[in-house]
């Protein structure tokens, strides 16, 4: 009993705390004198009993500064709450903020320690010591040479402590040799910073995630823009206005050196550089032979998002795998680096019942070991059936018992009193029938088949062209004309309108490769019949392959 309660306890805890979390947001790197902003969220709770850690080694300029959201996704409520500081930098080094904390209905909830590495060197610049205004170009991770494919953040960053405005781009670099994903940012991260014993407000005109393309040394260019600056005041009291004059500033240029990655990659690496995380899974642990398994594979990191591909997947002869589809993409921004998570869909069929396991790998090179890293997903594992025990349900050759097939109301007779005489002559006339039913031959010829009952027909499908690629239900209508274009084709007019019906019918007469691919564009047809988002460039692909499927029946 007492473990009951335990058991029920554990899971009501489990429940409560599932949607809750708690999480430090800083920049993993800053210099001496900058300001940084540093907040606390909290998932599914209030900020009440929040416990905060020391910040050691830095200096709070701000703060605290509260914010709190609510969203609704797929009808669930979820709040937000956020405590920020502003911090400033005051000497180098690797710094630790322990966790915070939060009580949360008895439990308590605790955060990850974060490190924040302070640059040595202060943020002066002899150039610009006595300007009031100039623009900089930053990248991170500060490194000597970075490799192929490896992201680079380049940020052109204003510096001013009166007040300006920004007119126009005048000058704009071309970024040769790199891949270039334009950044959307907030708010231009505005920050105040301290160089040369003087504070400045500081903002992002633009950042770019450059990604190089090939080995060498490469000039990153400058940005030059045109600003208007604050120049006294006219007039006085109400009439009072403030002047403006024109300044035009540039910001300085940088090499970046660019390496080679290392020779002899994993067999499963496809070109990503970075830091990675992998997923993978099914929609089903079990299914029939001939019915598809829908694999789904998610990757998220920071490297360049169009080298990255599906996973080859070596599965053995008796699973056939197709070739994958990206089905979603999303690229986000944390201040540091431009993220993205990539999506592919795989589908998979079985042609031999069994057990059977998958293990998908990823490989991706990691720049700041300076090695290549395979992910291996958690084993997944399915069972596959006959397809015939699924449609032909029990054993045809047991025989029938006499009661077998009797209507309903004649059970109700049987069991009355009153009726027990009638209920007795109405089961002696069934099983008469029955017996006669029963030592009819098996083996009918199709001329008594068509005297017993009406020949079959298919349904009328008024699809007999291929439909056009922007027409309404265009999957099912693909779906019925090629039904009833494999039906001409071979000479049957009895072939089931489903995928093992039609597969089956054509690999008996036409062999296993066709049938194959027939399996293939009935599956994406299936797919798209209930998730068709309407792409005309995968319709055309189904027309396609339609096409090409009967000119070789």
């Amino acid at each position: 009993m007492r473990l009951r309660l335990f058991f029920l306890f554990f899971l009501f805890a489990f429940y409560t705390l599932s949607g809750q979390s708690i999480r430090i947001n800083a920049p993993k790197s800053v210099q001496v004198g900058e300001a940084f902003q540093i907040a606390v969220e909290v998932d599914g709770a209030d900020l009440d009993q929040l416990q905060l850690p020391d910040f050691t080694g830095f200096e709070v300029v701000g703060g605290p500064m509260r914010s709190s959201s609510v969203s609704i996704i797929n009808g669930q409520m979820s709040k937000t709450s956020s405590l920020g500081y502003e911090l400033m930098a005051t000497k180098a080094g690797n710094f630790t903020i322990g966790s915070a904390s939060v009580m949360i209905k008895g439990q308590k909830l605790t955060s990850k320690p974060i490190t924040i590495t302070v640059g040595g060197q202060s943020m002066s610049d002899p150039a610009v010591a006595n300007a009031d205004v100039f623009i900089r170009l930053e990248v991170s991770p500060k490194q000597n040479a970075y490799y192929v494919g490896q992201q680079i953040m380049v940020k052109y960053v204003v510096y001013y402590n009166q007040n300006i405005q920004f007119d126009d781009y005048l000058e704009e670099p071309a970024f040769e040799h790199f891949f270039v994903q334009p950044v959307d940012m907030k708010d231009n991260e505005r920050s105040t910073v301290q160089i040369n014993g003087k504070v400045f407000s500081k903002a992002v005109m633009s950042a770019k995630a450059l990604f190089p393309q090939k080995e060498g040394a490469w000039n990153v260019g400058k940005l030059k823009g045109k600003f208007s600056i604050e120049d006294g005041v006219s007039g006085s009291g109400f009439f009072a206005t403030r002047r403006y004059k024109p300044l035009v500033l540039e910001s300085n240029e940088l090499e970046i050196v660019v390496k080679q990655l290392p020779a002899n990659p994993p067999a499963s690496f496809s070109g990503a550089v970075g830091d990675y995380s992998f997923s993978a899974a099914a929609d089903k642990q079990s299914l029939a032979t001939n019915e598809s398994l829908k694999l789904n594979i998610e990757i998220e990191g920071n490297g360049d998002h169009k080298l990255i591909q599906g996973p080859k997947l070596s599965l053995g002869k008796d699973l056939e795998v197709y070739d994958p589809n990206k089905i979603d993409e999303q690229i986000d921004y944390d201040q540091e680096y431009q993220y993205h998570k990539s999506v592919f869909q795989y589908f998979i069929v079985a042609s031999n019942a069994g057990s059977y396991s998958i293990a998908p790998e990823f490989s991706y090179f990691d720049p700041v070991d300076g090695q290549y890293v395979t992910l291996t997903a958690d084993s997944l594992r399915f069972d596959v059936v006959n397809a015939r025990n699924t449609f032909q349900g029990a054993d045809q050759d047991t025989p029938e018992t006499p009661t077998q097939g009797l209507p309903s109301w004649a059970y109700g007779l049987m069991g009355a009193g009153l009726f027990g005489l009638i209920g007795g002559l109405i089961y002696l006339l069934w099983s008469r029938i029955s017996q006669k039913a029963q030592h009819q031959p098996a083996d009918l010829s199709r001329k008594n088949d068509k005297r017993i009952m009406p020949k079959s027909r298919p349904n009328k499908v008024p699809d007999t062209e291929i439909p056009d690629v922007s027409a309404n239900n265009f999957y099912k209508k693909i779906n019925d004309f090629i039904h009833n274009a494999i039906m001409t084709k071979l000479n049957d007019r009895d072939i089931p309108n489903t995928t093992p019906g039609i597969v089956d019918a054509i690999q008996q007469q036409k062999g296993e490769e066709l049938g194959r691919q027939a399996r293939f564009i009935l599956i994406k047809c299936e797919e798209k019949r209930f998730f068709d988002n309407g792409n005309l460039e995968e319709r055309e692909e189904i027309i396609k392959n339609t096409k090409d499927l009967l000119e070789r029946l």
